[in-house]
C-alpha cells in the first residue's frame, strides 16, 4: 500500500475515534433524541453512516474486480498527499444541509448496541476492500458521486472520513441541545 492510501486510512481511523467518543455513554434514550422534527437523531446519523460505509466499501470492492480485469498499473509509492484531496467541496461542514439519497436514509429507533457493532463491522469490511484496492493507483479509478461529481477512489476513500467529521459535528450539535 502507498503512503497516500496509508495517510488516509490514518485519518479516517482517528475521525471514527472521534466519533466513537462522541458516542460513549449515551443511553438507548439520548440516540433517539431528535432535536427538531426535521432533524436526525443520533441513531438516524450513526445507521446513516453505517449505511453509507457499506456502499462505499462495495464500491471499493468493485473497483477491485475491474482493477484486476483490466490489469491497472500498481499504486505508485511516491504518490504525494491525497489528505487535501477534497479540500474544495467542505464536505465535512455540517451548515449545508444535504438529502441523503435513498440507500443511504437511515432507520428510526434501532439500538444502540446494534448500531455500534454495524459501525464496527463496516469498517473492517471498508478496511478489508481498502487494503486490497490499493495495491492500485486509486488516482486513475474514478466513479461519480450524486452531489460531488466525479471522484477518484482516494476521494471515495477519504470522504468516509470527511463524512464521518461532518456526522460526528453533527451528534456533538444535537448533544448541546440536551443541556
Amino acid at each position: 500500500m502507498n503512503h497516500a492510501a496509508i495517510e488516509i486510512i490514518e485519518e479516517i481511523g482517528t475521525v471514527r475515534e472521534s466519533l466513537l467518543r462522541s458516542l460513549r455513554n449515551l443511553t438507548q434514550d439520548r440516540y433517539n433524541y431528535r432535536p427538531d422534527p426535521l432533524a436526525w437523531s443520533v441513531g438516524e446519523v450513526v445507521h446513516h453512516l453505517y449505511l453509507f460505509e457499506k456502499q462505499v466499501t462495495s464500491l471499493l470492492e468493485k473497483q477491485n474486480e475491474r482493477a484486476r480485469k483490466r490489469s491497472m498499473p500498481p499504486a505508485r509509492p511516491e504518490l504525494p498527499t491525497q489528505l487535501q484531496c477534497l479540500d474544495g467541496f467542505s464536505v465535512e461542514v455540517p451548515t449545508v444541509r444535504v438529502k441523503a439519497p435513498e440507500y443511504v436514509v437511515p432507520t428510526y429507533g434501532m439500538a444502540r448496541e446494534e448500531l455500534e457493532r454495524s459501525l464496527e463491522e463496516s469498517r473492517k469490511s471498508l478496511m478489508g476492500a481498502a487494503s486490497d484496492l490499493c495495491e492500485f493507483d486509486l488516482s486513475e479509478m474514478y466513479f461519480p458521486h450524486p452531489y460531488l461529481g466525479k471522484i477518484n477512489m482516494y476521494q471515495w476513500l477519504l470522504l468516509v472520513g470527511k463524512h464521518e467529521q461532518r456526522h460526528t459535528l453533527q451528534i456533538e450539535a444535537t448533544k448541546e441541545n440536551w443541556r
